[in-house]
């Protein structure tokens, strides 16, 4: 069970890493991450 959450749990972070890039509207503002931390999307790009 501890496995399946840590695998849930870093599924939903780099979703929510890569809306922070995109144009839809999902429900949460755009760009705040990168103001605030290194993302992974940041760092592969």
């Amino acid at each position: 069970m501890r496995l399946f959450g840590e695998k849930v749990g870093m599924a939903f972070q780099i979703r929510d890493d890569l809306f922070d890039y995109g144009k839809a509207d999902v429900g949460k503002p755009t760009g705040n991450d990168i103001k605030e931390k290194m993302t992974l999307p940041l760092i592969i790009r």
